[in-house]
């Protein structure tokens, strides 16, 4: 769809370029809340916002610094 899409955006029929967006959009939604139904957001947001990173492509960071542990800190 999105060549098709593309391909009628470089042709200059707009309109058809709109419908076709519309269907990208709704195929587009309806895969996510395919993924996303299977998590049960109630019972744990942990695995709701790993689907989330996994959908969006983000990674979680996660802050080291060398030479810096807990046990430094408490000793301190």
């Amino acid at each position: 769809m999105l060549r098709q899409k593309k391909r009628l955006m470089r042709v200059g029929r707009v309109e058809e370029t709109g419908a076709i967006a519309e269907r990208i959009g709704r195929a587009i939604t309806k895969i996510i809340k395919a993924i996303l139904c299977r998590v049960d957001i109630r019972r744990d947001a942990k695995d709701m916002w790993a689907a989330v990173r996994k959908l969006t492509g983000r990674q979680q960071r996660v802050g080291v610094v060398d030479g810096v542990s807990a046990d430094s800190l408490n000793e301190q």
